[in-house]
């Protein structure tokens, strides 16, 4: 398996890098994993395909952003204000957010 002291692919460091900045929204056990049981995954993940009959679908703005506001809130124990301060916008801009 592939080892911090050698190079990643772009795929291995982008599925490395999404295991980092989601290591809260994962499963606890990922905590407890060592930096290259995280890269094995990683690899692991680089590797996967999509089935022949799909495309890898592009979001609509409006939809990462709510699903944005959604994560900040959940981490912010779902207090608006706080949330708004993280984000930097106003209370009203993540209701607005939300009602999209």
């Amino acid at each position: 398996m592939v080892r911090m002291n050698s190079p990643l692919d772009y795929a291995g460091m982008s599925a490395l890098a999404y295991l980092y900045d989601n290591i809260r929204d994962l499963p606890v056990w990922f905590g407890n994993l060592r930096p290259g049981q995280l890269e094995d995954i990683a690899f692991v993940m680089s590797q996967w395909q999509l089935p022949p009959n799909q495309s890898p679908s592009v979001s609509a703005m409006k939809d990462l952003e709510r699903r944005e506001v959604l994560r900040v809130l959940a981490l912010c124990h779902w207090n608006v204000q706080n949330a708004a301060k993280v984000l930097k916008v106003g209370r009203t801009t993540i209701y607005r957010k939300l009602k999209q």
